[in-house]
């Protein structure tokens, strides 16, 4: 990074305060399209019922996760998870992109990490996160969830009883507005500034 001309510091972001090249912008983000009657038709979830996904890639281990009945939440998770018989949908079965099943849902379950957690403010889904305490990003993206989501940390992990509870805490907190993806259209304009094309 230090021997770059210019670095280009993508929010939400670790401090980097040593780096004198570093200049901030904005988060990089997808937009899903918000598909939500799509979704419950091809699902069969009732209308009233909420819709929470469940994205965990990359966390190791191979235990299988289970999700807890909580009445009117419908799941849509992935291979790995399983919950009430009825309450789950495999997301994959629905042949609709991953950004625009996070744009359709209510709430997200994940693992700290950049993309889901910025997609997932950036599209106005409510975010639920297990620790990753060996990351070290992990307090700066948290803190800025915090900010800038509906968001809920499961301490404990994720076992039933932590997840019924982030989830209650998310979808009864007041919504709160989308956060603008502006990262794309910054860099694109430092960069054409560099290249002499404005």
């Amino acid at each position: 990074y230090a021997a770059a001309d210019l670095f280009l510091q993508v929010e939400p972001h670790m401090p980097m305060e040593r780096l004198p090249n570093r200049r901030p912008i904005g988060p990089l983000a997808r937009i899903g399209r918000a598909r939500r009657g799509e979704v419950a038709a091809a699902a069969h979830i009732p209308e009233q019922e909420k819709i929470v996904l469940v994205s965990l890639g990359g966390i190791p281990g191979g235990a299988e996760l289970t999700l807890p009945s909580v009445p009117g939440v419908h799941w849509l998770a992935g291979a790995g998870v399983s919950g009430p018989a009825g309450a789950v949908t495999c997301a994959g079965s629905l042949g609709i992109p991953f950004v625009d099943l996070l744009a359709s849902s209510d709430a997200v379950i994940t693992k700290v990490g950049y993309s889901t957690f910025v997609e997932a403010a950036c599209n106005g889904t409510a975010l639920i996160s297990a620790p990753r305490d060996d990351w070290p990003e992990s307090p700066y993206l948290i803190a800025w969830a915090e900010r800038n989501a509906r968001f809920a940390l499961t301490d404990g992990g994720l076992d039933a009883r932590e997840i019924g509870r982030a989830l209650e805490e998310v979808l009864s907190a007041p919504p709160r507005p989308p956060v603008p993806a502006t990262g794309v259209e910054e860099a694109c304009c430092v960069i054409a500034k560099i290249a002499d094309l404005l």
